[in-house]
């Protein structure tokens, strides 16, 4: 897993810190109420436990550590891959029951600090193309940001610049 620790260039003079402190970070707005698959867990029990969370997505640990995350979609809908018609996938055990979270999730992707600057998640969103990143703290996996939490922080902002 990639932990991202570039930080973002202010676009003009000084307005990094002014919009960091306008947009506030990411632990003020990322989602808390998170699902938190096991790497070894079945595909289908975590994705009834995401669908019972009503949430679209989870950050998958692997021996206490955040190694992917894995959405609802992908956890549904694997089968209609197109790879899940030939190679490895036509052998035995390769049903929905029998695969495990590890084998669908994304990896190698950025992962969120609790404590990095709305702004930052933005730019590593932009950057890699993700909707959604699992967040960390010292003491682990904490929750989940996404694009929708970014644009919230955005509104809010400009309602307190107004």
């Amino acid at each position: 897993m990639t932990e991202v620790m570039r930080d973002p260039q202010p676009t003009a003079g000084e307005a990094g810190p002014v919009l960091d402190q306008l947009l506030g970070d990411v632990e003020q707005v990322m989602l808390r109420a998170v699902v938190v698959l096991d790497a070894d867990m079945r595909a289908d029990e975590a994705a009834r436990r995401l669908a019972a969370e009503e949430l679209a997505a989870g950050p998958v640990l692997d021996r206490g550590r955040v190694t992917g995350m894995v959405t609802l979609t992908e956890l549904l809908y694997w089968d209609s891959h197109p790879s899940a018609a030939t190679g490895p996938w036509l052998r035995h055990g390769h049903e929905q029951g029998a695969l495990r979270v590890r084998e669908l999730m994304r990896r190698d992707i950025p992962i969120a600090r609790a404590t990095w600057p709305i702004a930052r998640v933005a730019e590593v969103m932009d950057r890699s193309g993700l909707t959604r990143l699992p967040v960390v703290s010292d003491s682990g996996a904490v929750g989940v940001i996404s694009r929708d939490d970014v644009i919230h922080a955005l509104a809010g902002a400009r309602m307190v610049a107004a």
